[in-house]
């Protein structure tokens, strides 16, 4: 439980469905396990424009990774052009397992890909120190 915490996993996933879940996740090609880790940084919905903000990445690589999450059920299409986790659990689970670097770089992309540097800045700074 101490390694939980210290972690940043939530006390709320019961450690066997944390094992399965991060099973599941662990079964993803290297990308798409790197953008669930991005999208359950940035928090409930994401649209691909803020995947491609947040990441960077080429449109092909992006759509194939956000593909493949969508094939395996971890996401879900909402609307036209908003996707979010299918469970809660998957989405605490894919942040869980970031590092703190990756976690820290992750929450600063997505937070500069909603608003900008500027504004980006001060809700990573408040963000970070909660998911410390």
């Amino acid at each position: 439980m101490v390694e939980s915490v210290r972690a940043g996993l939530s006390n709320t996933t019961p450690p066997r469905v944390h094992a399965v879940i991060s099973a599941r996740l662990a079964q993803l090609s290297k990308p798409a396990y790197e953008l669930a880790g991005m999208a359950g940084a940035i928090g409930r919905s994401f649209s691909f424009d803020l995947l491609a903000k947040a990441t960077d990445w080429d449109e092909d690589s992006l759509s194939q990774a956000l593909d493949e999450l969508w094939q395996r059920r971890i996401i879900e299409g909402h609307g036209v052009a908003e996707y979010d986790f299918t469970h809660d659990r998957l989405r605490e689970v894919a942040y869980g397992e970031l590092s703190l670097v990756r976690r820290r770089f992750c929450i600063a992309a997505g937070a500069c890909a909603r608003g900008g540097p500027r504004r980006g800045r001060r809700r990573t700074a408040a963000h970070s120190r909660g998911a410390l």
